[in-house]
This record gives structure tokens, C-alpha cells and sequence, in this order.
């Protein structure tokens, strides 16, 4: 029954336990937890007895069927939520108090949302039977291909001149469901999911209930525009199974193809501005090689005609290989993984994962100079400096062992108002500068923060977000005039020295001003002064 999680950044939790479907036992009741700086014991969380015994059943009443339960406060706030594998579900550790339990299908069932159920727990065991409503609307969502289409957006939507719409999702093969449609008139159509931003949505289906319930297939349209090309080293040979992926700028959506064995691919996209580039998978042959430009623009007219575009990639071989070992402070190969990338002023470069078994990476790369970053996906290291190098073609060059660093420090402050008083939930980061990694966290209610980091020199700075009413602004030279009114004093940007634990110095206060006003024209105002006078 032990258990570890982790690693995780400082702050406030709430755990549960929640048991295996088959076990008998139900979640645990809610434990808080507290993170700061180092491991936290909880001590035994004690799974539950179940408070209620379950059966989903299909519209007759009769047949178990599988489904998701969900169990609501009597304010509606979502508590719970569990499978019913076979149509049984067990409820536990909820406080006493009155509840309403929904089952939700997960088949591809023409079945909708049971009615809500309300239930009183009061410590004695209950049994239930949710039943699941029969649905109106049903069918299959396919591509123009005859691909079916997970996670689009089926909406019916009443054509009483109210324009109710009632929505389900499509489940991995394609299925959709809708239920609790009065009677009339609907037109059925459907969004595609916004990483198939290419499709164009089915031509929209008039159907009239009753009677019900009644099937109806939609297909969405074949996008209208083409990009094509070639993807080719710098030695003129093309690149085989290159995959050119095209992200959508003006809104969602992600189109992606492989090259054939002559280099040439094909994009069918819809109508807008696509970025496209070009990145090596697993199965491209050459494999070593970088992309050395930024995406390529390609813009279609917002209309049904067709278009055809080419755009050429020419991607740059790699003739060098950099290599080396991470290692944990005291020895030893990390246990969690860490990313080696290299990139040079541009951004562009290649990176990879160590080896589990040796820490040892090798990164295939054309020859130039490079930045070096080592990423630990454990939030408890961090990753060294290392000076930027320079890569000699046709050669192995060799960066030694690199040791991760401990957050072993910490950088403590408080982030007051223009009164003194602490101010709760500002997000404030920390960096090193001219050095990857950083540091986050959130004031506690009395506005004070810990930012968990290794030794060294740290720029740190509050960040508040676009829905507070503060603004971080520079701290003012010393002898500047007093900020202008509209300016509140806050905590800003500043420059921190952590020291390990063991040898840490007393917190610094830091102090500084921000513009507060929930008029954003009078805040706006406010800033230009603020930077006339400290400019």
C-alpha cells in the first residue's frame, strides 16, 4: 500500500486515494498537503467503505451497460467522477449531505445521459439504478476519405427561431449520440476537433422529430486547397518518410504528411495562413539532418476554390556529432530523463534524450557554433551552464561529463500593496541569467513566496496575471523622484544571490511599484508617466 509522488513544485494539494474499479473499496475522503521545500510524509490515507451501490442499465431498464457516473454537489459542482465497467459502480468517501449521480454512455449506443438522480448520504449504505436515456440522433462522423473522425463536434440545432443547440462528441470510431431534443425541426451538422483545422464541416442536414430515434451519417468536405513539394538534403537526395506538418495562424488546426521515397509530399489544407515546416521521425531516411529555416508561410483565399501551392524544403546534413554524459550531483545516472539540445542564435539545432542505462547522449548535428542546454525532467535538479562551443565539420566533439545541479537553495520574499499588506496568488519566476531554467511559484495568503533553486545569481520578478489589478513595473533608481499617483509600490524585478540551505542568508524584501486601476485606459496612463519619470 506504500506509495511516492513527485517530483512536484511547492504549494498547497489536496490528495485522494482512489482504489482499483474491482477492489470493493471507494476513494478516499480529500487530504490536504502542504509542499515546501522537501519530501512530506501523509501518513496512512484510508480508502472507504462505499457509501452507494450502483447499476447503469440501457433504456429498458434492464440491460447493465457500461458507463461514466458522475456525482454532484446539490450546488452542481462536480465531486466525482468514475467507469462502470459492465454497468456496476461503487461511491464512496463523501461527506454527508445531498448529491446527484449521472451516468454518461461510453458505447456506441444510440443512449444519452440518464436524469439526474438525487441521493442523501447519511453513513448507511444505498443502492441505485441509473438509466440511460434513449437518444434522438445517431450516426458516424467521417473525413471526405471515409475516415472516421474522433472528437469532432456533432450540434443539433433547433430551427424554432431560438437556435438551441444540444452538442455530443464523437467517440474514437466516429459515433455520436443526442438526446433530450423536444420536438421540431434541427439542422444537424458538425465541427471538426482543432487539430483537423484543414476540414471543411458537412453540408448541414434538416431532419424533423418525431419520430425518433434517427440516423444520419455526416462526412466532412474535402479541403479545396493543395500544397505540395519536395524535401531534399543539401547534397540534392531526397528525403524519405520527412514529415512536413503545416500549423494554421489565424486559428486552430494541424495538417501533417510523410515524403515519398522521391522527397515529395502533399498537403490538403482549407482556407487561411499555414506555417509549414519539416521535422525527422523515426522511420526518415537520412535521419540526420536539421531544418535550418524558420516555417514557410503559405497563405489560401478565404473562399471554396481551389488553390494549388509549392513549397520546397531543403534540409542541411548533419557532418558532426556532439556527445558526452550526465550525471547526478554525487554519481550516478539519473533515474528520470533528461533532454541534451543544442541550438545555435536562430534557434535552430537538434536535441535528444540520455541513455537510461548510462547517462551517455550523442546529438547529430551540421557543424557551426552551438548553445548547450541540459533539461532534467525532475523538478528537484537543474541543468548546468555550459559555455556555448563551436562544432568543426566532420568531427566528435566531446563535452565531458555533465553534472546536474540540486535545488539545494531557496530565494524567500513577500509581495505586498501600496498599504504593506501581503497580496495572495501572484505568480512570481525567478531566472539565472544568460543560463536555461527557472523557478516558479504563487504567494500564499500572506504574500509570501519560496522559490526552490540551485546557488548562484537569480533575477526575480512578479508576474501578475491579465485578470489581476496589479502591474509590475522597475524599481526607480535611487534619488528618482516618488512615483506618480496611479503608481503602488509592489514587488519587482530585482537581482537575488541564493546560497544552499545550509548556508542560506536572511530573505530579501524586495521593493519596487506596479500601476494598479481597473480602468484600463486611466492604468495605461499611468504607465507612460510612470516611464517618463524613471526613463
Amino acid at each position: 500500500g506504500a506509495f511516492s509522488l513527485g517530483p512536484v513544485t511547492n504549494g498547497l494539494y489536496v490528495l485522494k486515494a482512489v482504489p482499483p474499479t474491482s477492489s470493493g473499496y471507494t476513494q478516499s475522503e480529500p487530504v490536504p498537503v502542504s509542499v515546501l521545500n522537501g519530501p512530506v510524509n501523509v501518513g496512512t490515507v484510508a480508502l472507504t467503505e462505499p457509501e452507494i451501490e450502483g447499476t447503469v442499465t440501457a433504456p429498458d431498464g434492464t440491460t447493465p451497460v457500461s458507463a461514466e457516473v458522475r456525482v454532484y454537489t446539490g450546488g452542481g459542482t462536480l465531486v466525482q467522477w468514475m467507469e462502470a465497467p459492465g454497468g456496476e459502480f461503487l461511491v464512496g468517501g463523501l461527506p454527508a449531505g445531498d448529491y446527484s449521480l449521472q451516468a454518461s454512455p461510453v458505447t456506441d449506443d444510440p443512449y444519452w445521459h440518464s436524469p439526474p438522480e438525487p441521493v442523501t448520504v447519511n453513513g448507511y449504505t444505498q443502492t441505485i439504478t441509473l438509466t440511460l436515456a434513449a437518444a434522438d440522433l445517431y450516426g458516424t462522423v467521417t473525413d471526405h476519405l471515409g475516415n472516421p473522425v474522433p472528437k469532432a463536434t456533432v450540434h443539433a440545432t433547433e430551427m424554432n427561431g431560438e437556435y438551441h443547440r444540444h452538442r455530443d462528441l464523437t467517440s474514437g470510431s466516429g459515433y455520436y449520440a443526442i438526446g433530450d431534443l423536444d420536438s421540431g425541426t434541427y439542422a444537424l451538422t458538425a465541427r471538426p476537433p482543432w487539430y483537423e483545422g484543414a476540414l471543411l464541416p458537412p453540408t448541414p442536414i434538416t431532419v424533423t422529430l418525431p419520430p425518433t430515434p434517427q440516423e444520419h451519417d455526416l462526412a466532412f468536405r474535402a479541403p479545396p486547397k493543395v500544397v505540395t513539394g519536395t524535401v531534399e538534403t543539401n547534397t540534392g537526395d531526397p528525403v524519405l518518410n520527412a514529415q512536413v506538418v503545416a500549423h494554421r495562424l489565424d486559428k486552430g488546426g494541424r495538417v501533417k504528411a510523410l515524403s515519398n521515397a522521391d522527397g515529395e509530399y502533399e498537403l490538403r489544407l482549407s482556407d487561411g495562413l499555414w506555417a509549414l515546416t519539416v521535422k525527422v521521425i523515426s522511420t526518415t531516411t537520412p535521419s540526420e539532418w536539421v531544418y535550418p529555416n524558420p516555417p514557410q508561410l503559405v497563405h489560401f483565399q478565404h473562399n471554396p476554390s481551389p488553390e494549388r501551392k509549392q513549397v520546397d524544403f531543403t534540409v542541411l546534413t548533419a557532418d558532426a556529432h556532439v556527445v558526452g554524459v550526465v550525471e547526478l550531483p554525487g554519481g550516478g545516472v539519473p533515474t528520470f530523463t533528461v533532454t541534451v539540445s543544442l541550438h545555435n542564435d536562430e534557434g535552430i539545432g537538434a536535441r535528444t534524450v540520455i541513455s537510461p542505462a548510462s547517462g551517455a547522449f550523442d546529438v547529430a548535428i551540421p557543424n557551426g557554433g552551438y548553445n548547450v542546454w541540459v533539461t532534467p525532467d525532475d523538478t528537484g535538479y537543474m541543468g548546468p551552464v555550459v559555455e556555448p562551443i563551436q562544432v568543426p565539420p566532420n568531427t566528435i566533439y566531446d563535452l565531458g561529463t555533465l553534472t546536474l545541479l540540486e535545488r539545494d537553495a531557496a530565494i524567500t520574499g513577500t509581495v505586498t500593496d501600496e498599504g504593506g499588506a501581503g497580496v495572495a496568488d501572484i505568480p512570481v519566476s525567478a531566472w539565472r541569467p544568460g543560463a536555461p531554467g527557472g523557478a516558479e511559484a504563487v504567494t500564499g495568503p500572506d504574500g509570501q513566496y519560496v522559490l526552490s533553486v540551485v546557488a548562484g545569481e537569480w533575477h526575480v520578478q512578479p508576474s501578475p496575471g491579465p485578470d489581476q489589478p496589479y502591474w509590475a513595473m522597475p524599481t526607480p533608481p535611487p534619488g528618482s523622484p516618488p512615483p506618480p499617483r496611479g503608481c503602488l509600490p509592489s514587488h519587482p524585478r530585482a537581482a537575488a544571490t541564493a546560497s544552499p540551505r545550509r548556508r542560506r542568508r536572511p530573505a530579501r524584501r524586495c521593493s519596487g511599484d506596479c500601476c494598479r486601476s481597473t480602468d484600463r485606459p486611466r492604468r495605461r496612463a499611468a504607465a507612460r508617466r510612470c516611464r517618463r519619470t524613471w526613463n
